[in-house]
This record gives C-alpha cells, sequence and structure tokens, in this order.
C-alpha cells in the first residue's frame, strides 16, 4: 500500500475524479528524476490520458517543470536517448546534482543513468591516488567527474564520440573544477584513447563492451594495472563469460590476470544484468 503522503497517492487523489480505479492502479510506481525533468513509463492502455497524468506529477512534485517519456531504447557507442515531451517546459537542459558532484546535460540528447549510482559512488571511493585513468566512454562525466573529484586521480582521459556531449563534459569539468586534471579528447575512443598511459581504464558501455578490451589493454601501462570492465550478461552466465572475454584477451597480450570482484550495477532487462568485472592485469 502507497504512504499517503507519498507522490503518487498525491498525483492518484488529483486524478481520482479523471480516471477510474483500473486506471489509477496502473500508473506507474517508478520514474526518474533529473533537475527540472521528470520521466515516466506509461502504459499503452493509459495513453490517451498521458497529458492529464504528466499534468498531476508536475503538479505534485515540486521543482519539476517538465515530464517527459522514453519511446525507444538507449543504443549504441554514441548512446542518444530518445524522450517525448508530455507536459510542461520545452527546455531539457538540466543540473543534476548527486554525491557532490553537478552533470549539466540535456535529457532528450545525452544519456546519464541513475540506476548506475552505486557503481558512481564506488568508483568515487576507491583509491586512485597519483593514478593515470583512462574513461574509454566518458559521455558527460558520469564516471570521470566523481573519479577526478573525490579519488585522488592525477590525471584522467575522457573519451566521448558526441560532440554536443563532448561539449558538456568540458562544461561540467569546468563545474566541477577539475579542468585542470580531466583531459577531454573528441572522437571514437580508437582513435583518440592514449595508449600505454593508464594505470586504470574504465569501460562504461554496455552490450558491446568485450568489443574494446584490446584497445583497453592496449592504453595500460607496459606494466598493466586495472580494468573496470562493464557488461550485460544473463543470469546464468554471470560467473563464467565476464571472466573468459577477459582472461581470453589477456592471453593474446601477454598479460596474467587477477580478478579483484565482480559488482552487480542493475537489472537489465528480465534475466539480464548489468555487473562491472574488476580485473588486475600484470
Amino acid at each position: 500500500m502507497t504512504h499517503p503522503n507519498h507522490p503518487l497517492q498525491r498525483v492518484k487523489e488529483k486524478l481520482h475524479n479523471q480516471l477510474p480505479e483500473k486506471h489509477l492502479e496502473k500508473i506507474s510506481k517508478r520514474w526518474i528524476r533529473l533537475g527540472h525533468v521528470l520521466l515516466i513509463k506509461i502504459p499503452q492502455e493509459l495513453e490517451k490520458h498521458e497529458k492529464i497524468i504528466a499534468k498531476a506529477f508536475a503538479e505534485t512534485i515540486p521543482g519539476v517543470r517538465t515530464v517527459a517519456k522514453p519511446i525507444k531504447p538507449v543504443e549504441g557507442v554514441s548512446r542518444t536517448p530518445n524522450i517525448h515531451i508530455i507536459y510542461g517546459d520545452k527546455k531539457t537542459e538540466v543540473t543534476h546534482k548527486e554525491n557532490r558532484c553537478y552533470y549539466i546535460f540535456d535529457v532528450s540528447k545525452q544519456l546519464f543513468c541513475p540506476g548506475n549510482i552505486s557503481e558512481r559512488i564506488r568508483m568515487a571511493k576507491t583509491a586512485m591516488k597519483n593514478e593515470t585513468v583512462v574513461d574509454l566512454f566518458a559521455g558527460i562525466g558520469q564516471f570521470t567527474i566523481p573519479i577526478a573529484v573525490h579519488t585522488g586521480a592525477a590525471k584522467v582521459y575522457a573519451c566521448e564520440i558526441n560532440p554536443q556531449t563532448y561539449k558538456y563534459l568540458r562544461q561540467n569539468c569546468k563545474k566541477n573544477r577539475v579542468e585542470k586534471i580531466v583531459q577531454p579528447r573528441l572522437g571514437h575512443c580508437v582513435s583518440v584513447a592514449p595508449r600505454r598511459v593508464a594505470d586504470r581504464v574504465v569501460m562504461g558501455l554496455v552490450k558491446h563492451t568485450h568489443l574494446y578490451l584490446p584497445l583497453a589493454l592496449e592504453t595500460l601501462k607496459e606494466s598493466g594495472g586495472i580494468i573496470h570492465y562493464h557488461e550485460t550478461v544473463p543470469l546464468h552466465l554471470i560467473n563464467t563469460r565476464p571472466f573468459e572475454r577477459v582472461e581470453k584477451t589477456a592471453e593474446k597480450y601477454g598479460y596474467k590476470v587477477s580478478f579483484l570482484g565482480i559488482t552487480k550495477v542493475k537489472r537489465y532487462a528480465p534475466g539480464v544484468e548489468h555487473i562491472v568485472l574488476d580485473a588486475k592485469l600484470g
């Protein structure tokens, strides 16, 4: 049962005289708040009522000026979201604060995953004092920024392929006062990632990350280092496939591997988990 002061309950009360109870019960219990923008999923049977539902959310949750819905999954290296504004302000550039870090971006054009918060915090708490870090898929800086702000890393090379996202990456470095630590690089990581410099490599892509394992190993110092390898993996393969992929690539490059741990980030799809495998190569 929803607490009477919970925003969802207050939304239902607003809509009580406009929608039947069977529709009220189908309103999503989950949403994503990014700055002044609220992202909600609208079940197909409620789509013809989406404007009044969105208006109720905007009027209920303080500071929300825009309500939108995602309309297709985010895929590919450039990771551009696709949303449809249902109600309110058409301006979708937001400033999102998390763990004493600021992220400025356009919700309609740049990807930011609230579900990855535990991994961003974990990276922020990882000791990287005086290390050189390479973030192969930096985006707006969702891993680059907390690493630069919190870990003591000496240098972070942040690779981003999307020019608009790169603009926000640079803006976020300035906003968080880490311009002297972070060096953003515009282009495909295969072309712009520095070679043989990294103590640590962050691989924050999903679905096709294994294709970039050779690049990650070429980015490490010749003496080796640590990789944080993200993968979306079926539950029954969690304890085999990610390990085998890293081991196979390391063997080709003449490295020995010791695995430091595996972290479950979030459920990616039914039966599929987003994980991060930490591996030390030397």
